[in-house]
């Protein structure tokens, strides 16, 4: 077997039934734990967004910032035991669990590994009107189990709508000039036309 660190992901190989397996593995950071996410490889290793948000869905939870991965299991442990205190309700300063989940759903399902960040027309803020939550806990999810927000798509749209008008003023510009010089060889071949039929006239205009 070899093994070979790369970025917190663990590049590990074996024989299997005479077959070479090539598998990146994420290990769980808590002491004395075993768990670890493995995703076997097809052809060339994955980047490590990707291999960190196939983590992410099979419920860990990844801090690429202190590279501490904690495993399902663990997070299940680190619960706090619920309250049998009777108080008034009222809207939590924290997220839920349900909270969590749909946020997560909702950025799974407009953030693009690729760019990496949403998807065309989805924001943080979009999302939380959706969900009726507070743009914080959906920040919060998103850079601690997908990443960056990636260019803001209402920038993106004015860059290309400039550009289109910079585009259409360049053309109304060149054909501008263009008429404005048709307009001038008009005018001078007006003139020594004008000049001609004054000589055949014996000078008069």
């Amino acid at each position: 077997m070899t093994q070979g660190k790369r970025e917190h992901i663990e590049s590990r190989r074996h024989q299997h039934e005479g077959e070479m397996i090539c598998e990146q593995v994420v290990f769980c950071s808590e002491p004395g734990c075993k768990g670890e996410h493995v995703i076997r490889q097809n052809g060339k290793s994955r980047p490590p967004n990707v291999v960190y948000n196939m983590a992410r869905r099979a419920g860990w939870k990844i801090d690429t910032k202190k590279g501490k991965h904690v495993c399902p299991d663990h997070q299940t442990k680190r619960t706090k035991p619920v309250s049998t205190k009777t108080t008034t309700a009222k809207k939590p300063s924290e997220p839920t669990k349900s909270d969590l989940r749909a946020i997560f759903r909702s950025i799974d399902g407009h953030y693009d590994d690729s760019i990496p960040g949403y998807a065309e027309g989805a924001t943080d803020q979009g999302i939380a009107q959706t969900l009726k939550c507070p743009i914080q806990w959906v920040q919060q999810v998103r850079e601690e189990h997908f990443g960056a927000a990636g260019p803001d798509p209402r920038i993106a749209k004015l860059e290309a709508q400039y550009a289109e008008l910079t585009k259409r003023f360049s053309d109304i510009a060149d054909r501008g000039m263009k008429l404005a010089a048709e307009a001038e060889a008009a005018q001078n071949d007006l003139k020594a036309t004008a000049s001609i039929l004054k000589s055949m006239n014996g000078g008069v205009a």
